[in-house]
């Protein structure tokens, strides 16, 4: 955690205040279980609980007209979830997919609240936004063909749940490729397109500059070399 910093918050009384922010401190606790259910297939699935009486969030403040993030404990609450697959088809193909799901809540800890007229609906809410800002469900895909000294592979990333107050669109579909061919003895050729169908997306937001102002590189190649040693 942080030591020795301070905060810059706003209290009830509509007065800033300077306090020493605490460690952090709470559990975190992980569930797993991977099965085969063939030899060709596996599958798992993860859980994860993070529970902190005590942690570091940014909460957004207005500072002589101008909106600042001051550091603040607070009380944190996230639950997530990973399934994943592994399969294989063939001595060529493989596949490996995910599905993944996360949810943060954080709140104030006890005898602190916001100022009412920052708009927050919820004056124990340091974060309100915080899971408006990111895809709430994120699906992988990676599509494996190997032959002898060739190995392409087909990475496909889709986020949906993206709200639509911060992006231009609630869900994104990306696609990426790869390949390798030693063509000699410790001599590789690779390329890459990443970003295939050139889709036009973004994963971070700003409320400065608005929706879609921070997009994601379009369609780009890579062609090279590597020699191992």
């Amino acid at each position: 955690g942080l030591v020795g910093s301070e905060m810059c918050i706003r209290d009830s009384t509509n007065t800033y205040q300077s306090v020493p922010l605490d460690d952090e401190k709470g559990n975190v606790f992980t569930l797993g279980v991977k099965k085969d259910i063939t030899d060709k297939t596996t599958v798992a699935v993860h859980y994860d609980w993070t529970k902190m009486s005590n942690s570091i969030a940014r909460l957004p403040v207005v500072h002589e007209g101008s909106l600042v993030y001051s550091p603040v404990n607070a009380k944190e609450d996230k639950k997530s979830i990973n399934l994943t697959l592994d399969h294989q088809f063939d001595e060529h193909f493989t596949l490996s997919a995910s599905y993944s799901h996360m949810k943060d809540k954080w709140m104030a800890k006890d005898g602190w609240s916001l100022d009412p007229s920052w708009g927050h609906k919820n004056p124990q809410d340091v974060n309100t936004a915080i899971n408006k800002l990111r895809p709430q469900n994120i699906y992988t895909a990676d599509l494996t063909y190997e032959n002898d000294k060739l190995s392409v592979s087909l990475f496909g990333n889709y986020y949906t749940g993206l709200n639509t107050e911060a992006y231009t669109s609630n869900r994104f579909f990306v696609l990426d490729l790869a390949a390798n061919y030693e063509f000699k003895k410790d001599w590789i050729l690779f390329g890459t397109v990443s970003n295939l169908t050139n889709q036009a997306w973004e994963n971070t937001y700003t409320n400065y500059l608005g929706i879609g102002a921070w997009p994601q590189p379009g369609r780009s190649f890579m062609l090279g070399v590597k020699y191992k040693f």
